[in-house]
């Protein structure tokens, strides 16, 4: 288990992409949290494959440096292009609650998306 406080909230800054999430590890599960937008490219830079590659090296990182048996990502319904992009991934649908989120005067769903480390392995 890793010796940081949880919950540990990151943002991930760099001239094309910015990606924040809140991280609570235990043994077994890192949840990423992917705050609205989530991944929120720099306009000139999206639909280069910067929120991809960024995704993927972290679900890699954590499988490989962190021994967790599986990852966890939520976000809005109305959040399309993160949920396109994992499920390309190899992240399968576990729920949704519906009708959780008032936003620009409309609800909206919460979906929970994961992966197990054996569906990483080989991608």
């Amino acid at each position: 288990m890793s010796s940081l406080p949880r919950p540990v909230t990151t943002l991930f800054v760099s001239e094309k992409l910015v990606y924040r999430s809140v991280q609570i590890e235990d043994k077994d599960t890192f949840y990423a949290i992917i705050s609205e937008p989530g991944c929120m490219e720099l306009e000139e830079y999206r639909g280069k494959g910067y929120g991809a590659e960024a995704t993927k090296w972290a679900v890699d990182w954590a499988f490989n440096y962190t021994g967790v048996h599986r990852i966890e990502l939520w976000s809005f319904s109305y959040n399309e292009t993160a949920i396109r992009l994992w499920e390309k991934i190899g992240f399968k649908l576990e729920g949704r609650k519906r009708e959780s989120v008032w936003f620009q005067r409309k609800w909206f769903d919460t979906v929970l998306y994961s992966i197990l480390e054996h569906e990483w392995e080989g991608k």
